[in-house]
């Protein structure tokens, strides 16, 4: 636990562009990995986080030759958290990571969207039994939901889903798109921000984030099929570059600071 200047309750490094790009990263030497950039310091301390398709929190420094530690009982919990040892300003969040061996890195998702290291701040895990039902949650429930689908079905009905998902995630040649679930959970955050404050802007970062690692999730499984691999590869060209945030009528620097 600790302290850093410009990380408070209000204020946060400014992110660079790659904030919410989906990228390929490679882990234990040559393992290629689906992941979403959630953290992407512009200025001091210059920390960049990674979130896999899967839920595995990692820092660019660990990149390449990442082989995740012993995990200690606190990962999973929700905690509080404050800043400066100002306990009258407090936040929620979730320990998404609590190393028990080297690098001893533990990561804390807030429930506004930002990602902050334990030497960031102080926390305070919640131990009650209700709050223990967390360690299962999944990170993405739209991965969640269909993956739990996509097992229940045959190789061939699986291409079939994952073709029926595609069509509601890219227009197609005749400008259409196809109605369902997943065209809703794009949709929904494809609008303008409207919301301008700190906790309002991370929140609508966080959910762009989220669709952004659900698409690369469903490219990745088309990219099992070679008929619908030239899908998956038009799939990564439209969702896959840097998160764009949509601000109407207001020009403002979209950053968490």
């Amino acid at each position: 636990m600790g302290n850093v200047r410009n990380i408070t309750h209000d204020n946060f490094p400014k992110q660079g562009e790659d904030l919410g790009s989906i990228v390929t990263i490679m882990v234990n030497g040559d393992v290629p990995v689906t992941a979403a950039v959630v953290r992407s310091d512009a200025e001091e301390p210059s920390r960049k986080f990674f979130r896999s398709v899967d839920g595995t929190y990692l820092s660019a420094s660990e990149v390449y030759q990442f082989q995740m530690p012993e995990q200690g009982s606190y990962k999973g919990r929700r905690t509080n958290v404050c800043f400066h040892y100002d306990t009258s300003k407090q936040l929620e969040g979730i320990i998404v990571r609590d190393d028990m061996a080297e690098p001893y890195t533990t990561l804390i998702h807030l429930d506004d969207g930002r990602v902050l290291n334990d030497v960031e701040c102080q926390y305070s895990p919640k131990l009650d039994e209700i709050e223990q039902s967390q360690v299962t949650q999944r990170a993405n429930p739209h991965i969640e939901r269909l993956s739990t689908r996509l097992k229940k079905l045959k190789s061939s009905e699986r291409a079939r889903e994952l073709h029926g998902v595609y069509k509601q995630l890219i227009t197609s040649r005749k400008g259409k798109i196809a109605n369902g679930p997943y065209n809703r959970v794009v949709s929904d955050n494809q609008g303008p921000i409207m919301d301008f404050t700190v906790e309002g802007l991370a929140r609508q970062i966080a959910d762009k984030v989220t669709v952004n690692e659900f698409v690369g999730y469903v490219a990745d499984q088309m990219d099992k099929y070679d008929h619908l691999k030239n899908h998956a590869g038009r799939l990564r060209e439209s969702y896959g570059g840097p998160m764009k945030l949509n601000f109407k009528t207001v020009e403002i620097d979209p950053t968490l600071n």
